[in-house]
């Protein structure tokens, strides 16, 4: 995925800041897909959620809410995000510091790329199978068909309009699920990537539109759909220009010492 090439300092720069907001964003993923290890999960939230009332502290907030409303745009989210993107910047000046000398981290990066690539998947199959199995948009109640369109609230209003047509949220459903799979193999990777970034820009924009309070987390998994989506995009554009494409070089098996040997005897 990455070539061991020495890589310029903004590159580097730019990777090590990156790399630590992205840790910070997802962690302690996988650990809740563990069966019965909510507990684990929740203990390993406990430090950033405690810093984050600290920090808030430091900038004259009272004590936040850390209830869990449904809602992933609490105030206590948008903070936390301000904490991560500082704590991102200071980790990347000691980093930057204190490892100075090296000049590409390609193992670093393809193994944060498979991370971010299940991550996503989790989330697309996750929400894709919701919509299939008819679990996130509700049945419309004769209350809700009975209610005037004013009055409807705009997040309401979008519940009703997909609960409206089984049809619509299955496809919907299937295309989150068909692309969350076809993160999960290297060689699909990319085709994936690019129906991911398409149904995730239409959630995004409909959560901002009509007040959906997962703006922070469809955003998140926009920009990291697009993370993964970035190796392959040269490849992906000189294809739709009609240009030849070289074909995906082989993942390798162990260390490059015994790839060479391999190939040699393959040859």
């Amino acid at each position: 995925m990455t070539s061991s090439a020495s890589w310029s300092l903004p590159r580097r720069i730019g990777f090590r800041f990156v790399i630590i907001v992205a840790a910070l964003q997802i962690f302690p993923f996988p650990f809740g897909l563990i069966p019965k290890a909510g507990w684990l999960e929740t203990a390993l939230e406990k430090p950033l959620t405690w810093t984050t009332q600290r920090f808030a502290g430091t900038l004259g907030l009272p004590p936040l809410s850390e209830e869990f409303t449904g809602s992933g745009d609490r105030l206590i989210d948008y903070v936390q995000l301000l904490l991560i993107v500082v704590l991102a910047a200071v980790g990347t000046i000691l980093w930057s510091a204190l490892d100075r000398r090296r000049r590409s981290y390609g193992s670093l990066a393809t193994a944060a790329w498979v991370v971010l690539r299940y991550y996503v998947a989790w989330a697309m199959l996750s929400y894709g199978m919701s919509k299939v199995m008819k679990s996130q948009f509700y049945d419309l109640a004769p209350g809700v068909l009975h209610q005037r369109l004013g009055e409807t609230p705009p997040m309401k209003l979008l519940w009703a309009f997909m609960g409206y047509s089984l049809p619509y949220t299955v496809f919907a459903g299937l295309a989150e699920t068909v692309g969350g799979m076809l993160l999960l193999w290297r060689r699909t990777v990319t085709l994936g990537a690019v129906l991911v970034i398409a149904v995730m820009t239409n959630v995004v924009m409909l959560n901002f539109c009509y007040d959906v309070p997962v703006k922070l987390y469809s955003t998140r998994l926009l920009v990291m759909t697009i993370v993964i989506a970035l190796p392959g995009a040269r490849r992906l554009i000189g294809a739709v220009l009609g240009r030849a494409v070289a074909e995906v070089p082989p993942r390798p098996r162990s260390s490059r010492r015994r790839e060479r040997a391999r190939m040699s005897q393959s040859c």
